[in-house]
């Protein structure tokens, strides 16, 4: 598709001076137009021929508002599955390229063991619990802070002292 200049200065001028040149632009206008005329004509044909029976268009629109609906709906139900507020976007293989190139270091559970029967030595539940404290020595391990984890063994160290000496009042 090609777009024309229609007011070239250096045109407007020729064309007020000069007649013969007018009449040969006019003639050139006419036949392009004639072109034209026949593509906008097949133009509107292919549009009325779509878009003339009612009932076919208007039960294509329904039908793509009801998979629309019904993919709106399975992700809600997704959300609500999971527990989320938020709406739950679908996957692109972006994502999917994006998720797997993140390298966590640092952390030390990051597989668990296959199967749990496998380890006859750890105790089962209510039989023995561990203190609150003990959980909470190494949480910052777990997202690979090494800064935040010795914070918190700074402030477990700071605990156990301040427990070993008694305050005086």
């Amino acid at each position: 598709m090609q777009t024309e200049r229609l007011n070239e200065p250096g045109l407007a001028a020729k064309l007020q001076s000069d007649p013969f040149f007018r009449l040969e632009h006019e003639n050139e206008d006419k036949k392009a137009a004639k072109k034209r005329a026949r593509g906008l004509e097949a133009l509107v044909e292919l549009q009325d021929a779509e878009f003339k029976d009612d009932y076919a268009s208007n039960s294509a629109l329904r039908a793509q508002f009801r998979s629309k609906k019904k993919q709106r709906k399975s992700s809600e139900q997704e959300a609500k599955r999971l527990g989320l507020g938020i709406p739950v976007l679908d996957v692109h293989p972006e994502d999917v390229v994006a998720s797997r190139a993140v390298v966590f270091k640092d952390i030390p559970q990051k597989r668990r063991p296959s199967s749990r029967r496998s380890e006859p030595s750890r105790p089962r539940l209510g039989s023995t619990r561990t203190p609150a404290t003990a959980k909470r020595v190494g949480s910052f391990q777990h997202f690979g802070d090494p800064v935040g984890s010795r914070l918190q063994r700074l402030k477990s160290a700071k605990r156990a002292a301040t427990k070993r000496t008694p305050s005086r009042k």
